[in-house]
């Protein structure tokens, strides 16, 4: 009987591995997924949208409505009590923010600079994103809607994001 070439005894192992692994192993967690490839920010360059969160009492809503205007400019206003204006070049970390407080009537304009001055390490990403790169090792997984979160307008697609244990 002739010998089976190399290739064939490769494939051969090959196939035994795999169904011994699939006979008695227990199947593999699934592997995190990447913040990049879950949050693709390139598109819509364009976006205007409104929502709803739990103001820092845990019993009324605030409503937030952001329009950002591909890398360049941001708008975003929260209830009737601020808005806030962002101009960003692209490719350039800074940015200059405008806030105007709606209630008392007082405008601020800020750099990104100042901003870390006082402790504030907010990027142009999570600005106009809303959305923080996590630092360090983290896991993320798809997840289910937490209880009470309300009823969704269109399809939503919920994510787990674990950091430092």
């Amino acid at each position: 009987m002739p010998k089976p070439s190399a290739s064939k005894r490769v494939l051969a192992l090959g196939l035994a591995a795999l169904a011994a692994g699939a006979a008695g192993a227990a199947p593999a967690p699934p592997a995190s997924l990447r913040f990049e490839q879950v949050f693709d920010t390139r598109r819509p360059a364009s976006v205007h949208y409104e929502a709803q969160f739990l103001a820092r009492d845990g019993r009324r809503t605030q409503q937030v409505q952001a329009w950002r205007d591909g890398d360049l400019r941001l708008k975003r206003r929260t209830g009737d009590a601020l808005e806030v204006y962002a101009v960003h070049a692209p490719g350039e970390p800074e940015y200059e923010m405008t806030v105007l407080d709606l209630r008392r009537k007082i405008m601020t304009r800020i750099a990104r600079t100042n901003l870390f001055r006082i402790g504030n390490f907010t990027d142009w990403f999570d600005l106009a994103h809303g959305l923080k790169h996590p630092r360090g090792d983290y896991t993320l997984r798809s997840a289910s809607p937490p209880q009470g979160a309300g009823p969704q307008v269109g399809a939503c697609t919920w994510y787990a994001l674990g950091q430092g244990g």
